[in-house]
């Protein structure tokens, strides 16, 4: 992830499944603990969900600008196999599609990773992306 602009450093945190639960609203609520215990509560939160708002590339570089302007952290959440809990969605800040198809979270990663790279070296003019 070096690639990125200056300043901007992606840093990708996982959370194991917790096997133990079987229920699986007790087990996302557990997640959506787990997962607010690792976000700084002054962060901005986007949830990537296929019901979320699409957007461009350049619709999402417009947002990573205004995420930047804004000066603090931006903290996206991809879930895993049985989604997130409707209560994290609903306190989220931006709700987000990569595509409105279902997605494995390990291709929902690299499909968020190079999004935000484009939209980062969209901001800097850097002829990456071709429009």
């Amino acid at each position: 992830m070096t690639k990125f602009p200056k300043g901007m450093r992606p840093e990708l945190v996982e959370l194991t499944p917790n096997k133990n639960i079987g229920n699986i609203q007790k087990k996302l609520l557990n997640e959506k603990d787990r997962l607010k215990s690792r976000i700084d509560p002054s962060s901005w939160l986007v949830i990537l969900d296929e019901a979320g708002a699409t957007c461009t590339s350049a619709e999402l570089s417009r947002k990573l600008d205004l995420w930047i302007l804004e000066g603090g952290r931006v903290d996206m959440i991809i879930g895993g196999a049985e989604g997130l809990h409707e209560s994290l969605k609903a306190e989220a800040d931006e709700m987000i599609s990569l595509s409105r198809l279902t997605l494995p979270h390990q291709i929902a990663r690299l499909v968020l990773i190079e999004a935000l790279y484009r939209a980062a070296t969209m901001l800097i003019n850097h002829p990456y992306h071709r429009a």
